[in-house]
């Protein structure tokens, strides 16, 4: 398997390399951020609330921000990217199903939606434990998913955006073993976001 450098090299005009792969400091945005959702004092990382009365009651008493997803349990990065390469990592800490990559700014943030780049979504999914192997990564492709069985499962994750030539790569950070990339990818000019989905609790993800 190729290691990231190789293949962002490939992406990239190598004469080019240095000056336009920029390495992103993600930091997540309060207000984007689904009422379970507890971001960190620094705003690096994000966990589910554990106790059912406070998410209930954080459902209920957190501003409604129109940024701010009411049904499914996202949290967009604050950075907004219209041109250029950039990369960031971002951590698992513990055990569940998460959602992981870019999306459009635009992306609904009311009631339900579908994670695909139909709907402005380039993404990779760890699914539930028990629905799925360990090692089963899906890529949120259009129409039907891609499973990805990997040879470990991934703890650090190395997201890579080239917005001009439209792609969307992913890394194990610990390795440097290539999982997927998403090529030609439709932003429409519009701004492209760091996109978070914590599907269960019990875990984290660190920025």
């Amino acid at each position: 398997m190729e290691n990231y450098k190789d293949s962002l090299e490939r992406a990239l005009d190598a004469n080019n390399l240095e000056e336009a792969v920029n390495t992103v400091n993600v930091v997540l945005d309060p207000n984007s951020a689904h009422p379970y959702l507890v971001l960190t004092p620094d705003r690096k990382s994000v966990r589910w609330e554990p106790s059912w009365k406070e998410r209930e009651w954080r459902k209920k008493n957190v501003s409604q921000h129109l940024d701010r997803f009411d049904w499914e349990v996202c949290v967009l990065g604050r950075e907004r990217f219209v041109s250029g390469t950039q990369w960031w990592t971002v951590e698992v800490l513990g055990e569940g199903s998460w959602t992981l990559g870019v999306a459009r700014d635009s992306l609904a943030r009311k009631g339900s939606f579908n994670f695909s780049p139909d709907e402005g979504i380039w993404a990779l999914r760890k699914p539930f434990c028990d629905t799925y192997l360990p090692h089963k990564v899906l890529a949120l492709t259009f129409p039907e998913t891609t499973p990805l069985m990997l040879t470990k499962e991934p703890k650090k994750i190395l997201v890579a955006l080239d917005y001009p030539l439209g792609w969307v790569g992913f890394f194990d950070a610990d390795t440097d073993e290539f999982i997927f990339a998403f090529h030609s990818a439709s932003f429409a000019g519009e701004r492209i976001r760091p996109f978070f989905q914590l599907r269960e609790r019990g875990f984290a993800l660190k920025c």
